[in-house]
């Protein structure tokens, strides 16, 4: 294969090259962890020995080196940072982001063969892989499969899309599921995290496999700390992803002792989805969120919606139930007394399905607010609740 001629391109950060080089010859000298990288290195160097002068070149190795995954792909098909926003750190205006992506493609097609970009998706793709374990750095210790989705599916005119193999696509989507489930907080990254996870139910939800979720929880352990409560919640899932939420953790439970998954570690995920069940509106802190059987579609017509009391019947929250009595949940239902939702409250303690277990509970650890629970249960249960 005829080799092009090469070319050279703009880089960042835009100082001079003597203190580029400078900067990169103070660092570290180290080799790739990926043998595969390293044989590509040396190869391209032999084959062009004038390359070692060039500080495009130059940069792009020292990302494969230190294992920027992300780097690499922003050197040859253009940046995307990964919240799918592009980040180019000269400022340049959205309307000319695409120009400034193609010159990176440009300058790849220049001076790599189809071949050596072959090579260079491969060693991409590897390092993905292996991450956290493969680079020390975030983001792409944190979330390589969003990172790689981001800028290979999403990002406009990625030479790779094509690359993408439906078995790879869904690799991506089971793997950034997790990771930005992780993440699915008020204030982090800008809600991004939901917006994945919200696209992963509502458009790949067939590509979503139960069998990766012993590697999803070692995601959410990672972030949250082993052995600790999953720090997440649903709040800003559209219905139709929280309803996908629930079908998804109804099947790995349904699976859990063939995906060798505790109850413990289901009941984490399902905590999340029924705190969402009888949380509040957050456009509205005095209704339920799902406190109507019906909503609008977009042209204002009725449509059915399964509110709060059918969602406690859902039979997921129902084996799971028994497991959430806590203060948290008291503190939740005194909350939900206060503005006055007192049939939410009276629903929720209608669908525990065993007074014992409140009682056992409220001994095991000597807690008054427990122990008002088992009250409540008793009356709301009782033939006579004024008796």
């Amino acid at each position: 294969m005829t080799t092009p001629e090469r070319t050279t391109q703009r880089v960042w950060p835009p100082t001079h090259d003597s203190l580029q080089w400078e900067h990169l010859r103070s660092l570290p000298q180290k080799d790739s962890a990926f043998p595969q990288a390293n044989q590509f290195m040396d190869s391209y160097y032999e084959q062009h020995p004038e390359a070692k002068d060039d500080l495009s070149v130059a940069w792009l190795f020292r990302d494969i080196k230190d294992g920027r995954f992300w780097g690499i792909m922003d050197r040859i098909d253009g940046q995307v940072s990964y919240e799918g926003i592009p980040t180019f750190a000269n400022g340049l205006p959205k309307s000319e982001w695409d120009q400034e992506r193609e010159k990176s493609r440009t300058w790849a097609k220049e001076n790599f063969t189809e071949e050596q970009l072959q090579d260079l998706f491969g060693i991409y793709m590897e390092m993905v892989f292996s991450a956290p374990e493969g680079t020390v750095f975030a983001p792409g210790s944190q979330r390589p499969f969003s990172i790689a989705h981001s800028q290979i599916v999403e990002k406009p005119g990625s030479m790779f899309a094509d690359r993408i193999s439906p078995q790879l696509r869904r690799r991506l989507n089971n793997g950034r599921f997790w990771e930005e489930l992780a993440d699915m907080r008020v204030g982090i990254n800008g809600g991004h995290s939901f917006r994945v996870v919200d696209n992963v139910l509502t458009k790949n939800y067939k590509d979503l496999d139960p069998t990766g979720t012993a590697d999803g929880l070692k995601v959410l352990e990672r972030v949250n700390g082993e052995g600790r409560k999953f720090d997440f919640d649903l709040r800003y899932l559209s219905d139709e992803a929280l309803d996908r939420y629930a079908d998804f953790v109804g099947r790995i439970n349904t699976d859990r002792q063939a995906l060798g998954v505790s109850k413990q570690d289901i009941a984490k995920l399902v905590r999340p989805y029924f705190d969402e069940v009888i949380g509040p509106d957050f456009t509205d802190e005095e209704s339920l969120r799902f406190d109507e059987h019906y909503d609008y579609d977009k042209n204002r017509n009725v449509k059915p919606k399964k509110d709060y009391k059918a969602r406690l019947q859902d039979p997921i929250i129902q084996e799971y139930l028994p497991m959430f009595l806590d203060k948290e949940l008291v503190s939740h239902l005194e909350y939900l007394a206060s503005i006055g939702q007192i049939e939410a409250v009276t629903e929720v303690l209608k669908a525990i399905p065993s007074p014992n277990r409140i009682t056992e509970t409220a001994e095991a650890m000597k807690s008054e607010p427990i122990k008002r629970l088992a009250i409540l249960y008793t009356r709301v249960h009782s033939e006579d609740p004024e008796e």
